[in-house]
């Protein structure tokens, strides 16, 4: 299985790679990256979770940094959670810029936002269209706070932890980015001209000497 993109009649095909799922042990905060390369300005989806280490979570607050020459964010609009209403805030940096986001649960009493694996938000960003072939670190993140419905604060800030393609948890996030290599593709007209000619032996044209347009079959 793989993401595929296609842009002015080339196609690149990106192959996934298998990677094991990442959980949390303890109580935080963990931002889940693609696991396989991207093209510049192909988006994908970065998923956050987290471990609430047994308490109810009413509300959080995070902050996720991103480095602009490497990725770019989508936009408020591709941001979501089907269990907490979001408040959310973009700062644009060179390169570094942040997404802050404040989260309250939909429903208090819900069991689903108690767990090692509660679905925070899944948010849309893309690869910058000048970023550079290779692998780059481009994210890290605070979990300012998480708080309880008794509104207290159970974890102050703390790194996040990250899940991508090495199959690991690090402080920091990587993606890979591929630039698209064009193969077989060869310079086409659509067109030809056809001339009929004359000998340049001074001698009078047997035949007016004249042009006829014909078009190329496409194949």
């Amino acid at each position: 299985d793989g993401g595929g993109a296609s842009a002015s009649g080339w196609v690149a095909e990106t192959l996934a790679r298998p990677v094991a799922a990442v959980r949390l042990a303890s109580a935080g905060l963990l931002v889940s990256l693609p696991t396989s390369p991207r093209l510049p300005s192909q988006s994908f989806t970065v998923s956050v979770t987290g471990h609430t280490g047994g308490n109810a979570l009413a509300y959080f607050q995070l902050t996720i940094f991103f480095d602009s020459s490497v990725v770019t964010y989508s936009g408020d609009t591709f941001v979501d959670s089907s269990l907490y209403t979001l408040q959310m805030g973009v700062t644009n940096g060179s390169p570094q810029s942040f997404l802050s986001v404040i989260g309250a649960a939909k429903n208090s009493g819900s069991s689903a936002i108690v767990g090692d694996n509660v679905a925070l938000l899944t948010a849309q960003f893309a690869i910058a269209s000048g970023a550079a072939a290779g692998t780059a670190t481009a994210f890290s993140g605070t979990l300012v706070s998480f708080t309880d419905v008794s509104n207290r604060n159970f974890l102050q800030v703390v790194p996040a932890k990250f899940a991508d393609a090495r199959g690991i948890l690090d402080s920091n996030g990587q993606v890979e980015v591929w630039l698209a290599d064009a193969v077989g593709l060869l310079g086409y007209a659509t067109s030809a001209e056809l001339f009929n000619t004359q000998p340049l032996n001074r001698a009078p044209p047997a035949a007016p000497v004249d042009a006829g347009v014909v078009p190329r079959r496409q194949c």
